[in-house]
């Protein structure tokens, strides 16, 4: 009874191995039982044979994983062992290659896609020329690029005709735009200097015109393009200089507003309408003493002033001076009671041939 069972599973594996079923022959094959009969020997020779070849085509068809898992199968059969390394260390050294070309590979289309995404479309294209042709990867990558590249191409058309017309704002939006799609090519490079120049004289020309808000408007519009241009620093010091100036005429701080604008005056000379600006507050401070030098003085705190210091009384940790009788430092408190620090919230002072001046010393009037 054993011996008709032996006998139908050796039969089994070989129909198993005329049909080419190498997998379900080789389970049946490598039973300890049918090893040791010499039929199935016999059987393990032909089908380490055929799984040696199987693997072999494997191998040249790239399929290195399935190649080895032949080979592993073909060890178990105990026989031509040499074959079977050699393969294996011919199909292990081509596999290992293989990987890391596959690895090598993929850091080169993962370095090309962030060179792209960053804006340097060149460095990409340089990259990629080192991938094979067949490669659907970098081929895709390949026609981003050169998308990208007519479009960047299409938009510095766009700005050239822009500056030609005279429509700054509108070009530098449109080079913002070329920018971000390849920032680092050297039409883009070369025209952001053209466009960035340009706007800067004009600007220079509406500030000696006096023309300061549309001189103001005109760099602005500019944003975050020529950082690094010492003419921009310059005239986005000059222009502060101006609105400071400006603000403090606005709240009648007067030698403020003169202080800022002779600074102006020694950064730009060539703004001559600041000297005549100079010599205006500077009118407008000889005017004010003589007013309150005059009949008026007693009502000088009525008048516009530039706010003033408040003076330190004695030094830090020393008692304040009494003030004697009829001295010019003699000063009358009017309604308020005294801090605790001695000196009460109002305080009239009466300068002899000055005139007098009413000090706040709260936060707010």
């Amino acid at each position: 009874m054993f011996g008709r069972l032996l006998s139908t599973r050796l039969k089994a594996a070989e129909t198993a191995l005329r049909e080419g079923r190498l997998d379900e022959a080789h389970r049946i094959a490598i039973a300890p039982d049918l090893r040791e009969q010499r039929r199935g020997a016999t059987l393990l020779q032909q089908l380490t044979e055929k799984l040696i070849e199987r693997a072999r085509e494997h191998f040249a068809a790239d399929r290195f994983a399935e190649a080895l898992r032949d080979l592993d199968r073909a060890e178990t059969g105990g026989v031509l062992q040499e074959r079977i390394s050699a393969l294996r260390e011919q199909v292990q050294t081509v596999a290992d290659e293989v990987a890391r070309q596959e690895r090598s590979r993929h850091h080169r289309l993962a370095d090309a896609r962030r060179r792209v995404a960053e804006g340097s479309l060149e460095a990409g294209r340089r990259i990629l020329n080192a991938a094979s042709e067949g490669d659907a990867a970098a081929a895709q990558i390949k026609r981003e690029i050169e998308m990208r590249d007519q479009e960047a191409s299409e938009v510095l058309a766009q700005v050239e005709r822009l500056m030609r017309e005279g429509q700054w704002i509108a070009a530098v939006e449109r080079f913002t735009k070329a920018k971000g799609l390849d920032p680092h090519d050297a039409a883009c490079v070369k025209l952001e200097a053209e466009l960035c120049t340009q706007v800067l004289q004009n600007t220079r020309q509406l500030l000696q015109e006096g023309r300061v808000e549309r001189a103001a408007d005109e760099l602005a519009c500019l944003g975050t393009l020529g950082q690094t241009l010492p003419a921009k620093r310059e005239l986005q010091d000059l222009l502060r200089l101006v609105r400071q100036a400006g603000e403090g005429l606005g709240r009648g701080d007067y030698d403020g507003a003169r202080e800022n604008t002779m600074r102006l005056q020694r950064l730009a000379p060539d703004l001559r309408w600041v000297g005549e600006v100079v010599e205006q507050l500077g009118s407008i401070d000889k005017a004010m003493t003589a007013l309150r030098a005059g009949p008026l003085g007693a009502f000088a705190y009525a008048l516009p002033s530039a706010p003033r210091p408040r003076e330190e009384v004695g030094r830090p940790g020393e008692a304040a001076l009494p003030a004697r009788p009829g001295d010019l430092t003699e000063t009358v408190a009017l309604g308020a009671a005294p801090r605790a620090g001695g000196l009460p919230d109002r305080l009239l002072l009466l300068v002899d041939g000055g005139g007098s001046y009413l000090l706040l010393r709260k936060d707010r009037v």
